[in-house]
């Protein structure tokens, strides 16, 4: 018996049946939610040791969980193998640290989450960008937009200002991240991305769900694999910064990388004719400017 077989045989005897989800290349731990009725609402952590010699798996939330499995029996090993196990046990102290770091962390974005209030219409913020706040929280004077992963647990959170400041909780990172408007994608539904929260408000409220919040040009790229990716035949369309006052225009170089990598249609905003004395780039700039028919209008036309 291959061990890939072994170990998840001793897994489904452990109460999690992870159905061949395990990637047996990486010596990363990777996580798998809802194994099991028995383990209904744990994560389940597997690190596979020394490249198929064996693996560690277990819940964080219950440390009595974690167990240790090899595929060849310790006494059945030489000296030397039995040295080289013990490195690799050494290097899991360090894999165990940091998942449960975290564990942990994520536990404390969640907290942090769930301590917000509804968004005040009146905020400067919302009234300067003239949006209907929606997935939003606020905290004090600042707006607290959610970030989530590819899996739907709370990555990170941004908060921006009453001046338009934005930044992300210290210590996380939106990379791969994105926060969905709507509440869940279905066949025949049109995926769009655009780059910032304030922007796919107004494109929420223009053209309906679901509009993907990817934070920045350079995570549109990677949040439109993972789109891809999850649903490969749905169409896709990258709603671009038009950012035409800069040498490089990232936001529609961006989005044209995506189209040839990611097989996704681009909408950029047009601001022909419009006065562009503030220097406007994306879909909600061209809301203010040119009223909401306008700006639906271009989101649906072929540019």
């Amino acid at each position: 018996m291959q061990f890939h077989d072994l170990l998840e045989k001793e897994l489904q005897n452990h109460g999690f049946d992870i159905d061949g989800k395990i990637n047996y290349s990486s010596t990363k731990f990777q996580r798998f939610r809802r194994i099991s009725r028995r383990w209904r609402g744990k994560d389940l952590f597997v690190i596979i040791l020394g490249g198929g010699d064996g693996a560690a798996f277990g819940d964080w939330r219950d440390s009595t969980s974690w167990i240790t499995w090899w595929a060849v029996p310790h006494e059945q090993l030489t000296t030397q193998q039995k040295k080289q196990r013990q490195l690799l046990l050494e290097g899991l102290v360090h894999s165990e640290e940091a998942a449960r770091r975290y564990a942990i962390h994520r536990t404390k974005l969640m907290v942090r989450h769930h301590s917000c209030v509804a968004v005040d219409v009146r905020h400067p913020y919302v009234l300067r960008k003239g949006i209907k706040p929606v997935y939003c929280g606020q905290i004090r004077s600042r707006l607290v937009v959610p970030v989530y992963d590819y899996d739907g647990n709370i990555q990170s959170l941004q908060f921006i200002a009453k001046n338009g400041r934005k930044r992300f909780k210290r210590g996380t990172s939106p990379a791969e991240g994105y926060l969905c408007l709507g509440e869940k994608i279905t066949i025949g539904n049109t995926i769009r991305i655009c780059e910032g929260w304030a922007t796919g408000c107004s494109i929420y409220e223009a053209v309906g769900a679901p509009v993907i919040v990817a934070f920045s040009a350079e995570n549109l790229k990677h949040v439109a694999r993972l789109m891809r990716v999850r649903y490969p035949y749905h169409t896709i369309v990258i709603c671009a910064d038009n950012d035409q006052w800069t040498t490089t225009n990232t936001g529609l170089k961006a989005a044209i990388y995506c189209a040839n990598q990611y097989n996704t249609l681009i909408r950029y905003p047009d601001f022909s004719g419009l006065n562009v004395s503030s220097k406007p780039t994306d879909f909600n700039d061209l809301m203010r400017l040119a009223g909401m028919t306008t700006m639906e209008l271009q989101l649906k036309d072929k540019i």
